[in-house]
């Protein structure tokens, strides 16, 4: 049944395979595989048994479509797409038969789980044989339920998922005898589980106990009076101490949001109201220990919760709390500053470096050299603590009102990498401010330069504006920035708009009922486009949209707009970007962008 290499493999795993020996983790079995010598190691078996080992349960569902997967998976900031610690290809119906002898031989159930899951989840789609699934998912379920019903404190936990998987399987192939046995397996391991401090289920895990809620509905009801028992109690604590602590009201709200599952898949809408909004009472009794910045985060959480459940009524009565908190929230905000220190002979080369050649070419220079380079920007991203520690990054506006969860949605990597290279090019500001600086003392950025030299002809610029465009360099050069960025931001919008119309694309929407007529682009519309983005290229298209239009970058043209900026945001920093970023437009009529090339 299995040749002489295969049985040397087997035997390093022979202490494993035992019926007595059920509670073990996969991380205890890896490192008897590694000790193989170098020639089974490499052998076909020996890699068999690593990839068998690599594969966890419950972990396919969102990538291959299986309940085994890989253990490490994260997706592409720049492509989306998932990239894992193995690859499903290394599968082989070769592997798959040798599982499936595996699975046939071995005694453990532990094991046997593992090896008729894999056949179960991956014989098909890899040989294009389909295994016998009543036989095999019966193989499957019997050694699952072998492996729960070991209690023990410390896999109560996993030992729960294992209940519920048994009982998917077993309900697909209608066998009433597992389930009502996957049905006792469920219950100890729960009642184990939240014996033990007060340990609850996680909401997906939880799901999956009320999708059988029909198996057990006496032992729902035991579950809803613990949920309110220890609710209760948390809220009496947080009554007394929550002054002073804020650990009564995580729990509260982890039992909220169970309770809030429970009532709704028992057709009890009504009690999910009552129940957080005694959460959120108890959670307003921790804002004077814990701040405005915890205060706005838990009343954004609290609000994710109402609407879960369609209360966008109470949602939207938490903004009140959000906005009263701003004050407090903007006082906990620190000020951070660093010095680079750089000697006066190099200062003076490298300036001396970016204004040689002739004044085109200085001005050139001086244009790209401050746009974001998208593929250096993304390597950055990568490789951001805040990020990869899993820490909720926030963006604030200027009354310390939170406006954006960065890393959040569908657009998560592009929260990221449009939040990295907003706070990277703070980092520059003061290269940028410095290099106006020289241009202006050559004479190159005064505005009839600009006006007549640079902007002359320009086919973006309408001639009927350009006295209102002069008055904004005029404003920027006379450091009045208020002035400044409130005239150039809309004529930057409306050159952008110029452009997109010159090239093909829409300038115009319906509104939100058509029969009302049209309405003009947003400016984030504009910059969407595909002939805007082939005229300007990928990283000034991006560069654009970080500074005005996106919220977790400067959102400039839309904080301007709607008057969210106090007057000390109108700073040097501020205004010299968008002084920059408009003169950008200027090389259109000298330069043939090609995308992602500047």
């Amino acid at each position: 049944m299995f040749t002489n290499e295969e049985l040397a493999v087997i035997e390093t795993l022979a202490p494993f395979d035992n019926v007595d020996q059920i509670n073990y983790q996969r991380h205890e079995i890896l490192p008897a595989i590694s000790k193989l010598n170098a020639e089974l190691w490499n052998s076909e078996p020996g890699q068999f048994e690593n990839l068998a080992f690599s594969l966890v349960e419950n972990a396919g569902y969102d990538c291959w479509g299986t309940y085994y997967g890989p253990y490490v998976k994260y997706k592409r900031i720049d492509t989306g797409e998932f990239t894992y610690t193995l690859d499903k290809n290394t599968i082989t119906p070769k592997a798959i038969d040798y599982w499936e002898r595996r699975a046939n031989s071995v005694v453990n159930p532990r094991l046997k789980m593992l090896y008729t899951g894999l056949v179960l989840d991956f014989k098909e789609t890899v040989t294009g044989v389909r295994p016998d699934f009543n036989t095999i998912r019966k193989a499957n379920i019997i050694a699952t339920l072998e492996v729960a019903e070991a209690l023990h404190h410390d896999f109560a936990y996993d030992n729960l998922e294992l209940c519920v998987h048994a009982l998917d399987l077993a309900t697909k192939i209608r066998n009433q005898g597992l389930k009502e046995r996957g049905t006792k397996a469920l219950i100890a391991n729960y009642k184990l589980l939240t014996s033990n401090n007060c340990q609850f289920p996680s909401i997906k895990l939880f799901d999956g106990i009320l999708r059988h809620k029909d198996l057990y509905p006496d032992f729902i009801d035991y579950i809803v009076s613990q949920f309110n028992c220890e609710f209760d109690s948390k809220e009496l604590l947080a009554q007394k101490e929550g002054n002073r602590t804020d650990g009564h009201v995580h729990i509260m709200k982890e039992i909220a949001e169970l309770l809030s599952e429970c009532y709704k898949a028992t057709k009890q809408e009504q009690l999910i109201l009552p129940i957080l909004n005694r959460t959120t009472n108890a959670i307003r009794l921790s804002f004077v220990c814990r701040g405005g910045m915890w205060a706005q985060s838990m009343m954004e959480d609290m609000q994710k919760l109402y609407r879960k459940y369609h209360l966008y009524k109470a949602a939207d009565e938490l903004y009140k709390d959000i906005i009263e908190q701003g004050k407090n929230a903007q006082n906990e905000f620190q000020h951070v500053s660093f010095r680079v220190p750089v000697s006066r002979e190099l200062w003076e080369r490298h300036w001396q470096y970016s204004l040689y050649g002739t004044d085109e070419e200085v001005i050139q220079n001086f244009l790209l050299r401050y746009i974001p380079n998208i593929e250096e920007e993304i390597g950055k991203v990568t490789k951001d603590s805040l990020f990869n520690l899993g820490i909720r990054v926030r963006k604030y506006d200027s009354f310390g009102i939170p406006t954006s969860n960065i890393g959040t949605g569908k657009k998560s990597g592009e929260q990221k990498l449009f939040y990295t290279i907003d706070t990277n090019m703070k980092l520059t500001d003061g290269f940028l401010n410095e290099h106006i600086n020289r241009l202006r003392e050559k004479g190159l950025l005064n505005v009839d330069y600009i006006m007549n030299n640079l902007f002359k002809d320009s086919l973006i610029i309408q001639e009927e504006q350009r006295p209102i465009l002069e008055r904004g360099f005029e404003a920027f050069i006379e450091k009045d920035y208020i002035v400044a960025c409130h005239l150039l931001i809309p004529m930057f919008e409306s050159a952008i708009r110029v452009l997109c119309k010159i090239n093909g694309g829409d300038i115009l929407r319906p509104k939100n009922n058509p029969d009302e007529g049209n309405e003009y682009k947003s400016l984030e519309g504009m910059l969407s486009q595909g002939c805007v983005i082939n005229e300007l290229g990928d990283n000034i298209t991006t560069y654009f949209r970080v500074l005005f239009t996106d919220s977790n970058g400067g959102n400039l043209r839309n904080n301007v707009s709607h008057g969210t900026l106090p007057a000390s945001s109108f700073s040097a920093g501020v205004a010299n970007r968008i002084f920059h970023a408009f003169l950008l437009l200027s090389l259109l009529k000298s330069i043939n962008f090609e995308p992602n090339q500047q």
